[in-house]
Protein backbone atom coordinates (compact mmCIF):
# COMPACT_ATOMS: atom_id res chain seq x y z
CA UNK A 1 0.00 0.00 0.00
CA UNK A 2 1.20 3.34 -0.77
CA UNK A 3 2.23 6.04 1.84
CA UNK A 4 -1.20 8.32 2.03
CA UNK A 5 1.14 11.39 1.19
CA UNK A 6 3.24 10.29 -1.32
CA UNK A 7 5.05 12.80 -3.10
CA UNK A 8 3.82 14.46 -6.88
CA UNK A 9 6.83 11.93 -8.26
CA UNK A 10 4.72 9.01 -6.32
CA UNK A 11 1.61 9.71 -6.81
CA UNK A 12 2.30 10.10 -11.04
CA UNK A 13 3.57 6.22 -11.05
CA UNK A 14 1.60 3.73 -13.02
CA UNK A 15 0.98 1.52 -10.04
CA UNK A 16 0.09 4.67 -8.19
CA UNK A 17 -2.59 5.20 -10.78
CA UNK A 18 -3.83 2.05 -10.75
CA UNK A 19 -5.24 2.52 -7.11
CA UNK A 20 -6.16 5.62 -7.49
CA UNK A 21 -4.53 8.25 -5.80
CA UNK A 22 -5.48 11.53 -6.21
CA UNK A 23 -2.36 14.50 -7.42
CA UNK A 24 -1.40 17.19 -5.44
CA UNK A 25 -2.25 21.02 -5.37
CA UNK A 26 -0.58 22.49 -8.19
CA UNK A 27 -0.16 26.73 -8.44
CA UNK A 28 -2.76 26.22 -11.32
CA UNK A 29 -5.48 23.58 -10.22
CA UNK A 30 -8.15 26.26 -9.75
CA UNK A 31 -9.81 26.92 -12.81
CA UNK A 32 -12.56 29.63 -13.32
CA UNK A 33 -14.65 27.07 -15.93
CA UNK A 34 -17.61 26.25 -13.52
CA UNK A 35 -21.05 26.86 -12.69
CA UNK A 36 -20.64 30.31 -10.89
CA UNK A 37 -18.00 32.97 -12.49
CA UNK A 38 -17.82 33.83 -8.48
CA UNK A 39 -16.07 30.75 -8.06
CA UNK A 40 -12.84 29.01 -9.12
CA UNK A 41 -13.17 24.75 -9.34
CA UNK A 42 -10.86 21.98 -9.25
CA UNK A 43 -11.41 18.05 -10.24
CA UNK A 44 -9.74 15.90 -8.15
CA UNK A 45 -9.82 13.32 -10.50
CA UNK A 46 -12.26 10.88 -9.47
CA UNK A 47 -14.29 10.46 -12.63
CA UNK A 48 -10.84 9.30 -14.27
CA UNK A 49 -10.46 6.89 -11.79
CA UNK A 50 -13.98 5.44 -11.87
CA UNK A 51 -14.58 6.04 -15.91
CA UNK A 52 -17.22 9.28 -14.88
CA UNK A 53 -19.44 6.97 -12.55
CA UNK A 54 -18.27 9.48 -9.54
CA UNK A 55 -16.87 12.86 -9.75
CA UNK A 56 -16.05 15.82 -7.43
CA UNK A 57 -14.37 18.92 -7.09
CA UNK A 58 -13.18 21.45 -4.56
CA UNK A 59 -14.68 25.40 -5.18
CA UNK A 60 -12.95 28.51 -3.77
CA UNK A 61 -14.02 32.24 -3.79
CA UNK A 62 -12.47 34.04 -6.64
CA UNK A 63 -10.21 36.77 -4.95
CA UNK A 64 -12.09 40.35 -4.76
CA UNK A 65 -15.62 38.19 -5.13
Amino acid sequence: MPDLFPTTQEAETEKAKEIGIVSHLAPDSFKPDGMRPFFEYRKLGLAELTNGRVGALVARARPGH
